[in-house]
């Protein structure tokens, strides 16, 4: 039974950036089916100014930290609906049908609806992070070569407690979903290329002092895989660029409110 109807307009149906951000600069409410976070290293577009959101210019904006400020923008103006609570959906004409979590049942009529996240691949990004046990300490930043696995180590200050001014590593894989799980993509051939490819740049292990020809000796690089993920790749039916060329609704809700909150400082940048 239906516990309740919502009757809207327009309304959005996505969980990427693009999706939100689409909402946010339209000012229409969205209905997240799926959350798509950005990958936590990833950069957004450093041509594009996010001042509005409260960054400052010239700052380079995570995408991971824009997806949250959005999503919190979104949620506190309202235009967010049943944030963190869905367990289905079911579209029919003109009309969805929500299923949360506690499983009521919700229904949201609609005259238009604008589907993001739809465009799919078939391939996907793979990310295996790795602590360095032995050979953080550089000034690298990034490693890249032409192959499918690995083809990218992103070096970053480690997070570990008790490590300080050194660097864990991810690598990054991209390839076709249906091959994630054949032995030549696993993580251990994962470990192999990434020490290889760390090895290659100069890179070197723990200092273990000199030997008796008073030549500095190093460990072997030594690194221990903490987790993966993946994240299907998708066309977006928009870029952030050309959602950013959408006109701004100046005397809307959202706007004025975000404005107010950067004003008075309440969010931090």
């Amino acid at each position: 039974m239906i516990s309740h109807t919502f009757s809207i307009d327009e309304l959005v149906v996505g969980g990427s950036l693009e999706s939100l951000f689409y909402a946010y600069r339209t000012e229409t409410p969205i209905i997240i089916d799926k959350p798509r976070r950005p990958f936590e290293l990833d950069m957004a577009p450093s041509e594009l100014d996010w001042s509005f959101l409260g960054y400052k210019p010239e700052t380079e904006v995570s995408s991971l930290r824009l997806w949250e400020r959005l999503s919190f923008l979104l949620s506190l103006s309202g235009l967010l609906l049943f944030p963190n609570s869905i367990e289905n959906i079911t579209e029919y004409h003109n009309r969805l049908v929500v299923v949360t979590h506690n499983m009521r049942k919700l229904e949201v009529t609609f005259n238009k609806l604008r589907k993001f996240d739809t465009n799919f691949t078939n391939y996907a990004w793979v990310y295996d992070w790795f602590a360095v046990r032995s050979g953080g300490k550089h000034d690298i930043d990034l490693l890249e070569d032409q192959e499918y696995l690995a083809h990218k180590l992103i070096f970053h200050p480690s997070q570990r407690i008790g490590v300080r001014s050194s660097k864990d590593v991810v690598a990054v894989t991209y390839l076709k979903i249906d091959d994630i799980f054949e032995m030549e993509y696993s993580e251990s051939y994962v470990s192999l290329k990434t020490r290889r490819m760390m090895k290659e740049a100069g890179i070197v292990g723990t200092s273990k002092g000199f030997n008796k020809y008073r030549n500095r000796v190093f460990e072997p690089i030594r690194i221990e895989h903490i987790h993966r993920e993946r994240k299907e790749q998708i066309i977006p039916d928009m870029t952030l660029g050309q959602i950013m060329g959408l006109p701004t609704i100046t005397e809307g809700k959202l706007w004025n409110m975000t404005t107010s909150l950067f004003k008075r400082k309440l969010l931090f940048t």
